[in-house]
């Protein structure tokens, strides 16, 4: 017997709990009344023996915190056959612990309304294997659908996918035939530039030939390469020798072998021009200007590279072959071998046929000389009074040189008058500078039975940028011009000149240039003809051009620096003011 208030054990008909004092009697009374209410029979009419009827000690209910259930007892449900097919429940039979436990395994955690007979609370399935199963469920459909489309990919995709090659970019072709991804074609195109010949040709023949979208492929950058290798050896790039090596591993190649013709003969053309226009030029600076006009003939007649500066290079070598013919028949002619001279000149004119000067020169040695010179004296005065009306003419022109270098550092800046034989031909040229349109001219005057303008209006300078200005005369008829000015740059500029024809021509010039930017940086370049040099053949040059002054005229300075010192050199005793020269003509 158990407590109907706590659920403690007690001995058969106790009235009051021992454990909590409540009160317990009608404990049975109303279960019997119960039973025989719901099914019409008194408690004894039942068939069970009284042995069946005795009552079992019930176990004491789990508190759940309901005041219904501390007072009521629980029951178990019979397992009598029902009668009248009604199952009816024995409230008397307290259960045993086998169906205790097989109840509570039906339903372990269910709690019963003993009243009404119907389940108060039943706990539902966990809520975390609910998520679980979701997850699982998610997880599966996306695996479903990345496989469905893979599959649906590679059955649908065009049939000709694998033969389509993407343009070849000159970094990178695909290997169609699967495998390994390998750049045939760069790998090629790197082994032509290294000149390696083996590794060229085993590409193309192992990974090329065979595979018409990869020859095409192969044949334009083959055409790029060689157009780019032709380039890079006109902009001196790329030497002779390595051009060479380059072409004959490209020669191998079954490409395009017009191109390859095309490119291997603009090139090797382009490089006998080039040796041939050097051999001219050291000829030339040797004394040899027959080999130097012969070179630079051959450059014209190829008519395809340095036209124009074999042209003037020619030009210059038949000038100075010129002045040596005429400076060896005339010392010929002072020494009194006219046989001798008239054999230098026959020379001459088998090589320059045509040549006006040498044939005048030709005609005076056949003509007989005149038994006294009243007639030079005549024309030496001719001279003298043009060289002064000419002087008069330009006399504000020059003063107002004298005016912007009084006081110059070097030389003088009112001596800008010299009178001095430049040519070799007995008769002294007129020499000075005249300020013009804000620009500093040098003028060169020559006579032959009137005047003649042999240099007019070399620049020299312009206003008002301070400069130096040196006019000298050179060994065999030349004259050496040099100015330099100072602004916000510097530049020094020498000029040769030649006579030639009646003329003094340019043969040559030399240029010093430093620029100065804003970040104090500057930039120094030295050119030689307008082709840039380096630093010490342009100081050899103008070394050797100083070293070959030969009657100092003209130099004024108006700025004193460590570099005018190269001006000191065209100091000589032949400068003279505007009032000078005139005097000295007038005697």
């Amino acid at each position: 017997m158990y407590c109907r208030k706590c659920g403690g054990e007690l001995p058969v008909g106790t009235r009051h709990c021992i454990h909590c004092g409540a009160l317990q009697e009608n404990v049975y009374a109303g279960a019997d009344e119960m039973r025989q209410n719901s099914f019409g029979r008194p408690a004894s009419a039942s068939p069970r023996s009284a042995a069946d009827r005795k009552r079992a000690p019930l176990p004491p209910e789990p508190r759940t915190g309901s005041a219904h259930h501390a007072s009521a007892p629980y029951r178990m449900p019979s397992s009598e056959p029902a009668i009248g097919g009604v199952q009816y429940q024995d409230y008397d039979h307290a259960p045993s612990s086998a169906e205790t436990q097989d109840a509570f395994s039906f339903a372990p955690y269910s709690h019963t309304d003993y009243q009404s007979g119907r389940p108060r609370y039943t706990r539902g399935p966990s809520r975390r294997g609910n998520n679980v199963g979701i997850k699982v469920l998610i997880i599966a459909v996306s695996v479903i659908i990345v496989v469905a489309a893979v599959v649906l990919y590679f059955v649908l995709r065009p049939k000709d996918a694998d033969e389509t090659l993407p343009e070849y970019t000159g970094t990178d072709v695909p290997d169609v035939t699967g495998g390994d991804h390998l750049d045939y074609i760069s790998e090629m195109m790197v082994a032509l530039q290294d000149g390696n010949k083996e590794k060229a040709v085993d590409i193309f023949q192992e990974h090329i030939v065979g595979n018409e979208d990869l020859e095409q492929q192969a044949q334009g950058e083959y055409r790029n390469w060689l157009a780019k290798l032709k380039e890079n050896f006109e902009k001196e790039l790329v030497s002779y020798e390595e051009a060479r090596s380059r072409l004959s591993a490209a020669e191998h190649l079954a490409l395009d072998s017009a191109a390859f013709k095309t490119t291997r003969d603009y090139i090797e053309s382009l490089q006998r021009a080039r040796e041939t226009m050097k051999a001219a030029a050291s000829a030339s600076n040797q004394g040899d200007f027959l080999s130097a006009m012969a070179g630079y003939r051959e450059v014209i007649n190829a008519g395809q590279f340095f036209e124009y500066e074999a042209a003037k290079g020619l030009e210059n070598s038949i000038d100075m072959y010129r002045t040596q013919v005429v400076k060896a028949v005339d010392e010929q002619v002072k020494a009194g071998n006219l046989d001798q001279a008239q054999k230098l000149l026959q020379e001459g004119l088998s090589n320059l046929p045509e040549d006006k000067t040498l044939l005048e020169t030709m005609s005076k040695l056949q003509k007989p000389q005149p038994s006294s010179t009243p007639a030079i004296e005549v024309e030496r005065e001719a001279w003298k009074e043009a060289y002064i009306k000419q002087l008069k003419s330009d006399a504000g022109k020059i003063t107002k040189v004298s005016e912007q270098f009084k006081g110059s550092a070097i030389g003088s800046g009112e001596k800008v008058v010299a009178i001095a034989d430049i040519c070799g031909d007995e008769t002294p040229e007129l020499i000075y500078v005249m300020f013009e349109d804000y620009t500093y001219k040098a003028i060169v005057w020559g006579y032959d039975n009137g005047l003649i303008p042999l240099l007019k209006g070399v620049e020299v300078g312009v206003f008002p940028a301070s400069g130096c200005v040196g006019i000298a005369g050179l060994k065999d008829g030349q004259l050496l011009i040099m100015h330099e000015f100072l602004i916000e740059s510097f530049g020094r500029y020498t000029q040769r000149f030649e006579y030639s024809k009646g003329k003094l021509k340019l043969a040559e010039s030399l240029e010093h240039l430093e620029e100065y930017f804003d970040d104090d940086s500057e930039e120094i370049t030295f050119y030689r003809n307008d082709e840039e040099v380096n630093a010490d053949d342009y100081t050899a040059r103008l070394d050797s051009l100083i070293a070959d002054i030969k009657s100092p005229l003209i130099a004024f300075a108006d700025y004193s620096d460590a570099q005018n010192k190269v001006f000191k050199n065209f100091v000589g005793k032949r400068a003279m003011t505007y009032k000078e020269a005139v005097a000295f003509l007038s005697k």
